[in-house]
């Protein structure tokens, strides 16, 4: 190849580069109720520039203090790239202890004793939640709060 063929495919393989993939950073936070904490929700961020294509971005499952830190699923990262973000709540797993007992309503029980459950329905479809978050660039902690 000549010098001009070698410029213009670095040049190009360059642009690629600068423009193929988006800023990412991590994303850690705390989901409240009316201010108080909420447990074993688990938060999953869609885009909200195509909604319709349904395509999971994030998760994260908050602990007994609301706290939660998003991973990628398909990389298991956690970092999310910067932009707009509708985000669901849904009741995390419950926990093995939990399950693996013998007690016949064991589950129920665990989930009635979380604070503020049922979880509000309007905020378990990605095209229905009133949650959205614009996630930007030098910013990780993010404080997200639902209401009745």
């Amino acid at each position: 190849m000549n010098r001009l063929k070698l410029t213009g495919l670095a040049f190009v393989l360059l642009i690629c580069g600068c423009f193929g993939s988006a800023a990412e950073t991590t994303v850690n936070g705390t989901l409240t109720y009316d201010g108080q904490p909420m447990e074993n929700v688990l938060l999953t961020f869609y885009s909200a520039e195509d909604p319709d294509a349904k395509k999971l971005i994030a998760s994260g499952l908050t602990n007994a203090s609301g706290e939660f830190t998003l991973t990628r699923d398909e990389v298991e990262e956690p970092s999310i790239a910067v932009g707009s973000y509708l985000v669901t709540l849904t009741e995390g797993e419950v926990p093995a202890k939990v399950a693996a007992s013998e007690e016949p309503l064991a589950e129920q029980t665990y989930l009635v004793s979380l604070a503020h459950r049922p979880l509000p329905v309007v905020y378990s479809r990605h095209v229905d939640t009133p949650l959205k978050v614009e996630v930007v660039g030098g910013k990780s902690v993010y404080s997200l709060e639902i209401h009745k």
